[in-house]
């Protein structure tokens, strides 16, 4: 994950998901993460890039189990070690796993901070044995555009570190990680938000509506492994 942008706030980070606003988004985009990834509610599951551990504890108490956490921030995995979950400190392009060691493994909006996706990928297939599931934010959404606006007007905003994709670039990506680890990838499906907001105010059925559209601010794609 290289240098983490997010070093020094994990305390920050992690009360958001306490805010109604958080709470929100925990709804809608863990939604898309529990139907993508219900074929493997028995586990093990790995999360790539955890933070502080909110998805984990979302699948969780929605029945997946066990489910564990790499993070390259030590503070973040304090946090959630705090909460009872099973995090490792690891980087993602050096993951501290044996081979075939999970049902599935995926990411959250983390591959966007890692400085070198293609080998965190390659990484994250090498220790997994059936899918991989990567949320991640959509480059040509209107909320997502605002972000980049942002970043590169040097406003003060963690997205002047991220890289933004398309399903398409996460599609080439996965299918060059890989071949580098002489594994077949099958693409399964991909869902979305719209991540549709007045202010901090989530528009939910709005938000269930567009699951199965093709765009969306945070889209999450389902690949199989061979």
């Amino acid at each position: 994950m290289g240098s983490n942008p997010f070093n020094g706030g994990a305390f920050e980070y992690d009360a958001f998901y306490s805010t109604p606003f958080g709470r929100k988004l925990l709804r809608l985009e863990g939604r898309l993460l529990e139907e993508l990834l219900k074929p493997y509610r028995a586990g093990p599951l790995l999360e790539v890039g955890c933070g502080t551990g909110a998805w984990m504890e979302f699948l969780k108490g929605k029945g997946f189990t066990p489910v564990v956490g790499v993070d390259i921030s030590l503070q973040m995995v304090k946090v959630a070690r705090s909460k009872g979950l099973e995090v490792v400190v690891g980087n993602a392009t050096d993951l501290p796993f044996k081979n075939r060691s999970f049902k599935a493994s995926y990411f959250v909006t983390s591959l966007e901070f890692i400085e070198n996706p293609l080998k965190a990928l390659s990484e994250a297939i090498r220790v997994t044995e059936k899918a991989l599931l990567i949320g991640f934010l959509n480059r040509h959404s209107l909320l997502n555009l605002k972000r980049r606006l942002k970043a590169l007007l040097g406003l003060k905003t963690v997205y002047r570190h991220a890289r933004f994709f398309t399903l398409k670039e996460v599609k080439e990506l996965v299918a060059k990680a890989a071949a580098l680890c002489g594994t077949r990838v099958t693409f399964e499906k991909s869902l979305s938000t719209l991540n549709f907001t007045f202010g901090n105010f989530a528009v939910e059925p709005l938000e269930r509506l567009s699951e199965r559209l093709p765009t969306g601010a945070f889209k999450a794609a389902l690949f199989r492994l061979r």
